[in-house]
């Protein structure tokens, strides 16, 4: 009897994940979006001053200016409650950011988007307890006809509860 109790007990508390809400996986999204795409696919994390830099292997590093990412640490910690581990340790190998003298600096970045990606729209699909589909649809666009739409690319990204938190375990740059 004891036996059956905690084989209830333990899948009880196996499926009393919280899930978050649609304003908190909006949120979540924003963020993930921000570090990884404009801080390490469109350009760098808000610079301190672009006439002072530290040269290494020929690639100019500036000092971050961030109220509360101050040592590359600190950004893998934040990283870490967006994104699953490997994708973390994917980011942090592009070696965009180096702690130097105790501080976080990066490698000035400047991308550009699409221009052939149009408006987006965005879905949050809950496939169950503990995974959350967050789908952008982006329209293609045809620039040399009068920028038509001549289509649409849907990007799915996963939002899953792993090991005790929810984090993207699969994350994309849409345009």
């Amino acid at each position: 009897m004891l036996c059956l109790i905690f084989i209830i007990a333990v899948i009880s508390s196996c499926s009393d994940v919280k899930q978050p809400s649609d304003a908190e996986v909006e949120k979540a999204y924003a963020s993930a979006y921000e570090a990884m795409i404009q801080w390490f696919e469109l350009d760098s994390m808000p610079l301190e001053n672009y006439d002072v830099w530290t040269d290494i292997d020929g690639i100019h590093y500036f000092k971050v200016s961030h109220p509360a990412i101050k040592t590359l640490q600190d950004l893998k910690e934040y990283l870490q409650t967006l994104f699953t581990d490997s994708i973390v340790n994917d980011l942090l190998s592009r070696n965009y950011y180096k702690d130097i003298d105790g501080s976080l600096y990066a490698a000035a970045a400047s991308g550009a988007t699409n221009p052939s990606k149009g408006a987006e729209t965005h879905e949050i699909i809950r496939e169950n307890s503990k995974k959350i589909i967050y789908r952008v649809t982006v329209e293609d666009i045809d620039n040399a006809d009068n920028f038509a739409v001549i289509g649409h690319t849907v990007h799915d990204m996963v939002y899953e509860y792993i090991n005790g938190k929810w984090v993207f375990s699969s994350f994309e740059r849409v345009r």
